[in-house]
């Protein structure tokens, strides 16, 4: 039973010829939204790379935590009686 019927058919003119200057306008519309989020990967896949190059400098320039400062000393051999 369909309650709401006029919900659920397409209107009248929904499947009618549009005009040349409303589907150019769509058409550049498409491509302006395209370019926009190509650039903004192309952005977003630049902050990403410079990112990586300062971790991969500093990681670099960064002495380690668990380098010895001394020389190890050889380990004295236990005496065998």
């Amino acid at each position: 039973m369909n309650l709401l019927p006029q919900f659920l058919r397409p209107h009248a003119n929904y499947f009618s010829q549009s005009s040349v200057a409303n589907r150019e306008g769509e058409t550049v519309h498409r491509l302006q939204v395209g370019l926009l989020a190509l650039g903004a990967m192309v952005l977003l896949v630049g902050v990403a790379d410079m990112i990586m190059d300062r971790a991969q400098l500093t990681e670099d320039a960064a002495v380690p935590a668990a380098a010895p400062t001394v020389e190890p000393r050889p380990s004295p051999s236990q005496n065998k009686a």
